[in-house]
């Protein structure tokens, strides 16, 4: 990779991490993880409201960041050691965010650490296919298509190309081996499966 990439894959992971840091530093109450993802994605509950969360500078800086990923982006934080789990409850149940020491030096610029979640987080899984998976993979995107023509309803709403390529990959041919396929759900199965099953089964074979 790039030495100018590089820098900027890393000044990315550093804006990332100082805004996370400072929503946690900023809130006027403790914060476990899944409260300051909420002020960092603008969560509306009367929670947020009425504890004045909402007036932080870093409520809702992060709508479109999906909640798994500023998970994981606080994981790595933690792991560097620029955040810290601290129990509060009597019973030693209740686990809130603390900046540490070293966060506050991340924070102002005092310490140059390395926080590096883009390559961790990245997805770059892509479902190669061949010839007759391809083939396959047309035969069940035609069958989606009529699917949701029949039922008014925009294809991806049936599911996703993803979901059709790791179909056309593994060839599901029963119920069960149709639900192990990744973003299958129970719903599906029951309005779906067949109508696919039945198509999947002579690439199977």
């Amino acid at each position: 990779m790039q030495p100018q990439i590089q820098q900027t894959i890393r000044d990315l992971e550093h804006a990332l991490a100082k805004t996370v840091l400072y929503c946690i530093s900023e809130a006027p109450l403790s914060l476990g993880i899944r409260k300051a993802i909420g002020i960092l994605k603008g969560a509306k509950s009367t929670f947020f409201i009425e504890n004045n969360l909402h007036r932080l500078v870093t409520y809702g800086i992060l709508p479109t960041f999906t909640s798994a990923y500023l998970r994981k982006v606080i994981e790595v934080l933690l792991e560097r050691g620029l955040l810290a789990v601290e129990m509060v409850s009597p019973y030693q149940n209740m686990p809130i965010l603390k900046v540490t020491p070293k966060g506050q030096q991340f924070l102002s610029g005092n310490a140059d650490i390395d926080v590096p979640f883009v390559e961790k987080l990245s997805d770059k899984e892509v479902i190669e296919l061949t010839e007759e998976e391809q083939e396959l993979f047309e035969v069940i995107r035609q069958l989606r298509l009529k699917i949701a023509v029949a039922k008014g309803l925009p294809a991806y709403t049936i599911c996703h190309d993803t979901i059709l390529r790791e179909m056309a990959k593994s060839k599901p041919t029963s119920r069960e081996t149709l639900l192990a396929v990744r973003g299958i759900g129970e719903k599906f199965i029951q309005n779906y499966g067949d109508f696919f099953l039945e198509a999947i089964r002579p690439y199977a074979q």
